[in-house]
C-alpha cells in the first residue's frame, strides 16, 4: 500500500478522525482486500498502543475508521456491479499497450528511451450468461428464480381433506413438467 504523504502524529485532535477516515476509505481497513491496520498507523505515524487508546477514548476517531470502512466496502460492491453488468452484456474493449525500446546506457539510473510505442486494439468479449443469470435472480427475484417453485397454495376457507386417491392424483399433477401444471 503506497502512502505518499506519511503523517506524525503526537496529539490527538479532530483533523486526525478526520485524515484517518478518509485515508480508511481509500485504502479499506483489513476487510474486502483493504489495507492493514499496521499501514495505517504507520501513515499516522503512531504506535499501536497510541492507535488502540485513541479507539476507544475519541468515539470520533472510531466512528470514522468505521464510516471509512463501509464507504470503501461500498465502492468496492459498486465497482464489482458495474464489471458484472459488463461482463452479463459483453461487447468491445479497447485494450492499449506500451512497448518501449531503450538504448544502452552507461548509467543504469537514467536509461535513454530509443522508441515507444502504443498501440490500441478493440476485441470482443462474449457476453457471460453466468453474470446475466446472477444479476436478474438477484435483481428481480420476484420475477427470475433460480430454482422451481413448488408450492401448493390453497385459498382460505377451502381447506379439506383428500381420499388417498385425490391425494395421489394431485401428486402426479405437480410431477409433471411446469407446462402441464397450469
Amino acid at each position: 500500500m503506497d502512502n505518499p504523504q506519511k503523517r506524525r502524529y503526537s496529539k490527538y485532535s479532530l483533523s486526525v478522525a478526520k485524515t484517518t477516515e478518509e485515508w480508511v476509505t481509500n485504502h479499506g481497513l483489513v476487510d474486502y482486500e483493504g489495507a492493514s491496520v499496521n499501514q495505517l498507523m504507520e501513515f499516522l505515524g503512531v504506535s499501536d498502543n497510541t492507535y488502540y487508546k485513541w479507539k476507544k477514548i475519541h468515539t470520533e476517531f472510531a466512528e470514522g475508521i468505521e464510516r471509512g470502512k463501509e464507504l470503501y466496502k461500498a465502492a468496492k460492491a459498486s465497482k464489482l456491479e458495474r464489471s458484472l453488468f459488463k461482463a452479463s452484456e459483453g461487447g468491445f474493449v479497447e485494450e492499449e499497450t506500451e512497448t518501449t525500446e531503450y538504448i544502452p546506457s552507461t548509467n543504469p539510473e537514467r536509461p535513454q528511451i530509443r522508441k515507444m510505442v502504443r498501440t490500441k486494439n478493440k476485441k470482443y468479449i462474449k457476453p457471460d450468461v453466468g453474470a446475466a443469470i446472477f444479476l436478474l435472480t438477484n435483481l428481480s427475484p420476484e420475477t427470475y428464480q433460480n430454482r422451481r417453485n413448488a408450492e401448493v397454495k390453497v385459498p382460505k376457507g377451502k381447506e379439506q381433506e383428500m381420499t388417498l386417491d385425490e391425494l395421489n392424483a394431485e401428486i402426479a399433477r405437480l410431477s409433471k413438467p411446469d407446462s402441464d401444471n397450469e
